[in-house]
């Protein structure tokens, strides 16, 4: 389940951020897992962001075991466009389903390290050996890597989508050692004529073109893992 919630954020840019949200979770989740989800997202107009935090994509406990986490929560702002809100969120939820599906698993361990024990965090990419996170520069990290190449190419369908044009669309199923990406499409009343708007263009697109986008997307977009959040 994805909840937009309004902070302050403009009305229509909360609809646009809504229905992208509904099909970014459609390309990157099952209908199981979609309803396994809690995903919360504040939506403001202030630039401000807070993204997942580590914390919740640790395993969590599950019956007698531990299982991929299930509950989440993101701040994203529409200052700087609704294109730079939308790959915010994508890149946020290609990290939970990276988390979902396996590919990437985080944990808590304590090693020692220059002679004294500390507490780190440990991340596992493809089955591959578990690396410690803060001893890899960001810009390196694979998992990293894949959220910010896709966070561009989801968004670009969503929009293409929304004009009215078919994208292609790349389809693999989930797991362990490839990104999920499945079938996804928007409802018919999304790239309807605005009749009301006198231009002929879809409504979507009015709505996304009207917002500013700047280079935002390039820093903030992709967060600051060393303030122990996801990225």
């Amino acid at each position: 389940m994805y909840k937009v919630n309004v902070i302050d954020a403009v009305p229509g840019e909360v609809e646009v951020l809504r229905l992208m949200t509904g099909y970014l979770g459609d390309r990157l989740f099952t209908p199981r897992q979609r309803a396994s989800l809690d995903i919360t997202i504040n939506a403001t107009r202030r630039p401000i962001r807070v993204p997942i935090s580590r914390d919740m994509l640790l395993p969590q406990k599950a019956g007698f075991g531990l299982g991929p986490p299930t509950a989440f929560e993101m701040t994203v702002s529409t200052a700087a466009g609704i294109r730079d809100a939308g790959q915010v969120i994508a890149h946020e939820l290609l990290h939970i389903s990276q988390v979902t599906n396996g590919s990437l698993v985080l944990n808590r361990k304590t090693k020692k390290i220059d002679r004294q024990r500390k507490k780190v965090e440990l991340a596992r990419w493809m089955g591959g050996k578990p690396v410690i996170i803060d001893q890899l520069p960001w810009h390196t990290r694979p998992w990293e890597i894949e959220a910010c190449h896709w966070q561009v190419e989801l968004v670009d369908e969503f929009l293409t989508l929304a004009s009215g044009s078919q994208p292609f669309l790349q389809l693999q199923k989930p797991g362990k050692q490839r990104l999920a990406l499945l079938a996804a499409s928007l409802p018919a009343a999304a790239v309807a004529n605005g009749h009301d708007k006198g231009a002929g263009e879809p409504i979507l697109v009015d709505d996304v073109v009207s917002s500013p986008v700047n280079g935002m997307s390039n820093g903030v977009a992709n967060g600051d893992a060393g303030n122990g959040n996801a990225g």
